[in-house]
């Protein structure tokens, strides 16, 4: 449970942009949903810890390999329900 305020808001904000991302089924290699955030300008599907700042960045201990964009122009891939998305994000 986040004690400081300043952890209460970054723990609100991230609930909030994790409920914003419209998920799919697929999973990343890294085993996170593929997912992307409505109205963003890269208009392709993308590991959700990427998109929601959980992946350790490449070249660093720990990192995970990641699946590479699916553009929306060359991949139709289905979303599914968020709730259940939410409950199932994790590997």
């Amino acid at each position: 449970m986040p004690s400081t305020l300043s952890e209460r808001f970054a723990a609100r904000r991230q609930r909030s942009r994790e409920q914003r991302l419209v998920y799919s089924a697929h999973r990343c290699k890294c085993g996170a949903l593929i997912a992307y955030e409505p109205g963003s300008p890269a208009k392709a599907w993308d590991c959700s810890d990427i998109l929601l700042g959980l992946a350790i960045p490449k070249g660093e201990p720990g990192a995970a390999q990641h699946d590479d964009l699916y553009p929306f122009i060359f991949y139709e891939i289905k979303p599914i329900n968020t709730d259940w998305a939410l409950e199932n994000r994790c590997r």
